[in-house]
């Protein structure tokens, strides 16, 4: 009896879908919760000032954990019938730079970074292995974040505080508010470099916090244009210097611990 071309045909790819499957080292599946710690809101900067922050609101798309370089264990084939696996692989093109994904979380969220005790952001699935670093990456703005009236007013960031100081015995004090924008698209979104070694298990969870301290360190509070409060904007020395720390991968601090969530 002769097969018609069709049926010949998906038998073929299923047989070559199989035989490539033997020779690919299959990763152990591994999930994990994420949760956002709160950081201190009060600290003095390295210019002088004594800052006091009534709102630290950051709005991320994604936080991967990576494999070391050249550990197979990280790709779990998508075998299509059986429904879909983890996505460690990242097809088109690869903001990554070819670099396996052991474990990931993908948002967006809107992160209240003053808020008290852990906050769930939500699971994260992957593989079973050593990590090699992590990347949190930025994405377009949803909707209900993107406009003018959001909690972050349509930026990825946004602060408000207050910064004081002493000069010559008499106080100055500037209250301050203002946005951040990434450019989203090559690496512009993302903030790679970020510390971590510890193995993936089974089940965990992992601890994300910001060192807000790093964001304002270098500011100069003093060279803001007058207002009440006074407008932080990107080529303001106190904007440029936010952006650079906002982006200091050692001010971004993820932890993991294993077992049950």
């Amino acid at each position: 009896m002769r097969h018609p071309p069709f049926v010949f045909g998906v038998t073929l790819c299923v047989a070559l879908t199989l035989f490539a499957a033997c020779g690919v080292t299959r990763g152990e599946p591994a999930s994990a919760e994420l949760a956002l710690e709160g950081g201190g809101g009060r600290f003095t900067t390295a210019t002088g000032w004594d800052v006091v922050l009534d709102e630290a609101r950051l709005v991320i798309d994604g936080l991967h954990v990576f494999a070391p370089a050249g550990d197979a264990s990280a790709a779990l084939e998508r075998v299509l019938w059986l429904g879909p696996s983890v996505a460690l692989a990242h097809g088109g093109h690869d903001d990554f730079g070819g670099r396996a994904t052991r474990i990931e979380w993908l948002g967006p969220a809107l992160l209240d970074l003053l808020g008290e005790g852990p906050t769930p952001l939500g699971p994260m699935s992957g593989s079973v292995g050593a990590t090699d670093g992590a990347t949190l990456a930025f994405g377009p703005l949803p909707a209900d974040l993107a406009t003018a009236s959001g909690p972050t007013h349509g930026h990825h960031a946004f602060l408000r505080g207050t910064a004081s100081r002493e000069v010559d015995g008499a106080p100055e004090v500037v209250r301050f508010e203002g946005g951040l924008d990434f450019t989203v698209g090559g690496t512009e979104h993302l903030i790679e470099a970020i510390a971590m070694t510890d193995r993936v298990e089974p089940e965990g969870r992992f601890t994300l916090s910001f060192e807000l301290s790093r964001w304002l360190d270098q500011a100069r509070f003093e060279r803001l244009a007058a207002g009440d409060p006074a407008l932080i904007t990107p080529s303001a020395q106190v904007g440029i210097a936010w952006d650079l720390g906002l982006r200091d991968p050692m001010g971004i601090h993820l932890t993991y611990e294993r077992g049950t969530p």
